[in-house]
């Protein structure tokens, strides 16, 4: 779920058109903010799902995806997207919902679950 601004420029005459460049990101800024809050709805109770699933663990970013994928039933050619989605939402929440560790049992847990300091 990446944004790509590199079919945005518009020429006219070999110049870029400015407010028409603008324009053209703005609608793709907008098409992917639409597109990743959708997939948002079906990506947070899925991974919130998985720790629900296996309370207290701590698990690596690749096996919360790959559980949370499997959760969702998503199809093979949504894998890449979906993906995203998923390990940008771990990432976007970092701090308040989840917090990784690296080192012995490092990994991915909710916050909740996580020792006291």
């Amino acid at each position: 779920m990446s944004l790509n601004l590199n079919s945005c420029a518009v020429e006219v005459s070999g110049m870029v058109d400015l407010k028409a460049t603008l324009e053209a990101v703005a609608a793709e800024v907008s098409r992917h903010n639409e597109e990743f809050a959708a997939s948002l709805e079906v990506v947070a109770p899925s991974v919130l799902s998985v720790f629900e699933q296996f309370p207290g663990q701590s698990m690596a970013m690749a096996t919360l995806t790959s559980l949370a994928l499997t959760k969702m039933n998503v199809s093979i050619s949504d894998y890449p997207k979906m993906t995203a989605a998923i390990q940008a939402y771990v990432k976007g929440n970092q701090g308040t919902i989840f917090v990784s560790t690296r080192g012995r049992n490092g990994g991915t847990r909710l916050v909740s679950d996580s020792p006291a300091v």
